[in-house]
């Protein structure tokens, strides 16, 4: 889903309670394109899942403003990280309670660098904001993510449903 200028003409662009997935195995491209020039963006309660070399989330941060990205749960199993920024945040984009995961050996946060969330947390630029204060690194308990399956719903058996359940915070319009 690709998002051009979003929020330019000043009301917000909500996107919320989706679940979805890219496919197996795709070289490049992303689940979110949340472009440039952008502003005025909720990004709440969404589970995205790609196995891809690029990255579930890219956030196109250049000249945007008022970015809210909370309680989602952002998976790769690919070679590429679940959030990809081309720089660090600025002081009006606001992150918390995600849990960013990318399997084998890549960073679950690019932002002008790979990061794990411990590191990301610790730039000076979240610190000051308290940017991504409770989000975490783990493994989603999801139901089925496998390509063709649509079910990223949580897994009650899988011991890693601790990573889901409670993780959010209550969200308001």
């Amino acid at each position: 889903i690709y998002f051009y200028y979003p929020g330019y003409y000043g009301n917000y662009i909500d996107i919320y309670n989706n679940n979805l997935i890219l496919g197996n195995n795709n070289a490049n491209g992303y689940v979110y394109y949340l472009g440039y020039y952008g502003s005025n963006i909720r990004f709440y309660n969404n589970s995205v899942y790609s196995s891809n070399t690029t990255g579930s989330v890219y956030y196109g941060n250049t000249s945007v403003s008022n970015i809210d990205i909370e309680n989602n749960a952002l998976y790769n199993t690919g070679t590429g990280c679940a959030l990809y920024a081309p720089n660090t945040p600025g002081a009006t984009e606001f992150f918390d309670n995600n849990n960013y995961y990318s399997a084998g050996n890549a960073s679950p946060i690019y932002a002008g660098g790979g990061y794990s969330v411990s590191a990301w947390k610790a730039l000076s630029a979240n610190t000051a904001v308290m940017r991504d204060k409770n989000s975490i690194q783990y493994a989603p308990g999801f139901t089925n993510y496998t390509a063709g399956s649509t079910n990223l719903a949580p897994n009650l058996s899988d011991s890693s449903i601790w990573s889901l359940n409670g993780r959010g915070k209550p969200v308001s319009w």
